[in-house]
């Protein structure tokens, strides 16, 4: 009984530790049941872990894109506002060449405006010196004519054909400033219309670049709304990351009390194992035995699985980490370019709208002066427009001037060709002059030898009367004596009258040549205005060189006088020579002795001039009682004859009679010393 009772307590005994190892198993199988429900749940988040990888992963992927598009749209948008800054700087250079140009054409135009007012004004004082000429330039051009009629009576008419051509030089010098002028306005025309498509260009150019620069703006606005939403999709992800590392910490802990429990699991094991060896020999254990090794062999293998899965997860998170580094980084570094940018486009902004004011106020300045300028140029134009008339009477004056100086050099040719002529009858008359006065000395001493010879034929009649005793030798001497009284009576007249002929034919030769003259001072006169009209309008000009030639006048006009008063005094000398008396002193007067020489010398020539006009004057009142007496005398036949010989003297002695005065108008003498006064008969 006690061994039946030892093998029952014993058999208890196995039977209660058999039990305890049942409660162990089941209890550890719980255990294991619950840790597989446990790692089923960490397989699943691991499976939800995985999914999120993948999202994060393409969302970085995308991230990237969008990283890389960005920086090219940066790229391209810094091209853009460096081309936009160069168009700008090119514009802004365009502006101030442009307001540079309207300057220089501002200038150019106020510079013709003062030329242009500066030839007005010339224009006017020429009118004016035109219009008021006094006494001085009168007496000027008289002069000038008179001592260009000297020159012309000594000299070849060389001057008057370089009047002509100065004339026309001047004429050739006007119409080229007039065609300058014409070229200058239509140049500052074409500036101006040149400027005017400057303008319009650069208006365009204006909105084109306000255009650009409201694109630019709404590009920039779309760039920081792009930036906003990829700030906010850094953040969400900033906001993933730091969930996915929370997440990653939960799951750590996960692991690590899973890895806890999966040692306890398999120190469990190895006890299961070790009862298991102690009931091996048990057959009721062995499918349970053989179903926790086969569950044991499963967890082991979930536990390699969650294992090897923690592992990639720490390799995507740590490659997450890296790249979320390097996400921040490009983050920072866009963030901070985009500051740039953006500071930079404020700074290009400013800039810009500062030029465009510029440029603006540029503009409203050019278009005030643009206006200013077509308006002056449009003053300019109808200033022109009068100038050109202006210039065009003065051409049509200066043509008529040329045609009259072209006439009057014609007839001054003529004259001086009539005025050689007349000059060499009046030397053949000086000559057939001399003759007769040489014939009247031999007529003179004939008529004393015959006075001589009628007293010695009275003396001897009345010596022939006394003793003679015929009564009619009385009558016949006296008829004798009265028939060559008579003859010389005949002869003496016929040589007066032929002596009067002559000298009537001298004074009409004198007066001929004296109309001549005066004839050539006339048109010399009419020279010398038109040489002064061609002076005062090339005055007019102070940039046209005025042709001046020596002043012949003001030098010559002394030493003409003085020639033609020298050659005027010799003539009278030569004839006095000719006559045969001997050459007159001047009789130096008592009351003027105390008188200064030029006023001596006034005096004589002025009344040399008067005794000239009193001989004048007495032959033109003698001429016509000589005829009358001649008319009536019975010599008139001999003075027919005498003047059938010579024709001229009847026609001469006919035009004296015409004429009551010498000339029949006044004349003006100059003198070589006298200065500012006229002597005028």
């Amino acid at each position: 009984m006690s061994d039946d009772d030892q093998e029952l307590e014993s058999l208890r005994a196995e039977l209660q530790n058999q039990r305890q190892t049942i409660a162990l198993l089941v209890s550890e199988k719980m255990s294991l049941s619950t840790s597989l429900g446990r790692l089923s749940d960490v397989s699943s988040r691991a499976n939800e872990l995985e999914a999120l990888l993948r999202e994060e992963r393409a969302a970085a992927k995308s991230f990237r894109e969008q990283t890389l598009q960005q920086d090219d749209q940066s790229q391209q948008h810094y091209a853009t506002i460096e081309k936009l800054s160069r168009k700008e700087k090119e514009l802004e250079e365009k502006c101030r060449e442009q307001e540079r140009e309207l300057q220089l054409t501002k200038s150019s135009a106020e510079g013709l405006k003062f030329e242009f007012e500066r030839s007005q004004g010339l224009v006017r004082e020429l009118q004016e010196r035109i219009q008021s000429d006094d006494v001085r330039q009168l007496e000027a051009s008289l002069k000038n004519v008179q001592n260009r009629a000297s020159e012309l009576e000594f000299s070849s008419p060389s001057p008057s054909k370089y009047a002509h051509v100065s004339l026309k030089a001047d004429h050739d010098r006007i119409e080229n400033e007039l065609k300058e002028r014409t070229a200058s306005s239509e140049s500052l025309a074409a500036k101006v219309s040149d400027l005017e498509g400057r303008h319009v260009f650069a208006q365009k150019q204006l909105t084109s670049v306000t255009a650009e620069h409201q694109t630019l703006r709404l590009e920039r606005t779309s760039l920081q709304s792009q930036l906003d939403e990829h700030l906010g999709s850094i953040a969400g992800l900033r906001k993933a990351a730091s969930q996915s590392a929370t997440n990653q910490e939960a799951l750590n802990r996960q692991l690590r009390s899973s890895q806890a429990d999966l040692r306890n699991a398999i120190r469990r094991a190895e006890e299961a194992e070790r009862t298991h060896q102690d009931l091996q020999n048990e057959d009721e254990m062995r499918p349970k035995i053989v179903e926790l090794t086969n569950a044991k062999l499963e967890l082991s293998e979930k536990n390699n699985l969650l294992e090897q899965a923690v592992r990639d997860r720490d390799g995507v998170i740590a490659q997450l980490e890296s790249s979320l580094q390097a996400a921040q980084d490009q983050n920072e570094s866009l963030a901070s370019k985009l500051l740039d940018s953006e500071t930079a486009r404020e700074r290009d902004r400013s800039l810009m709208q500062e030029t465009q004011d510029e440029l603006q106020r540029g503009y409203a300045q050019i278009e005030t002066e643009l206006s200013d300028a077509l308006a002056s140029i449009r003053e300019l134009e109808v200033e022109r427009a009068g100038q050109r008339q202006l210039a065009n009477q003065r051409v049509d004056e200066l043509d008529r001037m040329s045609s009259n100086s072209h006439s009057l050099k014609v007839e001054i040719a003529s004259l001086h060709q009539e005025l050689e002529e007349r000059k060499l009858a009046e030397v053949e008359q000086e000559e057939f002059l001399e003759r007769a006065r040489t014939d009247v000395e031999v007529l003179r001493a004939d008529l004393v030898a015959k006075v001589q010879e009628i007293e010695e034929l009275r003396a001897e009649v009345s010596a022939a009367a006394s003793p003679s005793s015929s009564p009619s030798s009385p009558s016949l001497d006296k008829e004798m004596i009265d028939a060559l009284k008579q003859q010389h009576r005949l002869e003496l007249s016929a040589a007066q009258s032929q002596i009067r002929a002559l000298q009537s034919s001298v004074f009409e030769a004198e007066a001929r040549a004296h109309s001549f003259q005066k004839q050539l001072s006339q048109s010399e006169d009419q020279l010398a205005q038109l040489r002064v009209a061609s002076q005062h309008v090339a005055a007019q000009r102070p940039f046209s060189p005025t042709p001046s030639r020596p002043s012949s006048r003001q030098r010559g006009r002394s030493d003409d006088l003085r020639r033609a008063s020298l050659t005027s005094s010799s003539s009278q000398q030569q004839q006095q020579q000719r006559r045969g008396g001997p050459p007159r002193s001047p009789a130096p007067s008592a009351f003027g002795a105390n008188l200064s020489p030029e006023t001596r010398h006034k005096r004589k020539v002025s009344l040399g001039m008067l005794k000239a006009r009193i001989d004048s004057e007495m032959t033109a009142v003698v001429i016509p009682s000589v005829l009358a007496s001649r008319a009536t005398s019975p010599l008139h036949h001999h003075a027919s004859a005498a003047a059938d010989l010579d024709p001229h003297a009847t026609h001469d002695t006919h035009s004296l009679h015409k004429r009551s005065q010498f000339l029949d108008e006044s004349h003006i003498f100059w003198c070589h010393s006298c200065r500012g006064e006229l002597v005028v008969l």
